[in-house]
């Protein structure tokens, strides 16, 4: 996803962040994976630098719990398949969150429509930077987000994501 970034092949583009900020704001953000941008952009060495190093301009905030939901209320993906949810691809090594136990990319039917869902499902509340980050990623694809106790949920139309919310509250 460099081009959500402002990195193009198109000449003239305007500038472009060095590739290795560009791999660490992603990683950053969660992200393990990624086009490679256009030819050249990414040099090997820049690849394996960022796998292994931290970034050295920024430390990432510490996460602050939210307010920790009892038991009961955390989400198991058989929650999410009790409303409708029919997954399509699992998308856990995607993601490198602390805690994360799974996420799936799927459908569900809303007003008879099938429509894009994801979800990942962590084994304790969702904290705030984690939150944050979800969010960040969200609007670099174009998804709306939402965060439910223990889960992280992805839609490509708001009504989706009100009808999750709705049907698990």
């Amino acid at each position: 996803m460099p081009i959500s970034w402002g990195v193009s092949e198109t000449p003239g583009w305007g500038y472009q962040m060095a590739p290795l900020r560009v791999l660490q704001e992603m990683r950053s953000l969660g992200m393990r994976a990624s086009e490679m941008g256009p030819h050249g952009y990414f040099a090997q060495d820049n690849v394996a630098k960022v796998e292994v190093e931290p970034s050295p301009t920024q430390e990432s905030p510490k996460p602050e719990p939210t307010a920790k939901p009892t038991a009961e209320s955390f989400f198991t993906l058989s929650d999410i398949e009790s409303i409708g949810f029919k997954k399509t691809e699992d998308t856990t090594s995607t993601w490198d969150y602390e805690h994360l136990l799974e996420g799936w990319d799927g459908e569900i039917l809303v007003n008879g429509t099938s429509q894009y869902f994801g979800v990942l499902i962590f084994g304790e509340a969702v904290d705030k930077f984690t939150k944050e980050q979800f969010t960040q990623v969200g609007l670099m694809v174009s998804v709306r987000t939402a965060v439910i106790h223990n889960i992280a949920i992805a839609c490509h139309a708001q009504e989706v994501c009100d009808y999750v919310i709705e049907k698990l509250r």
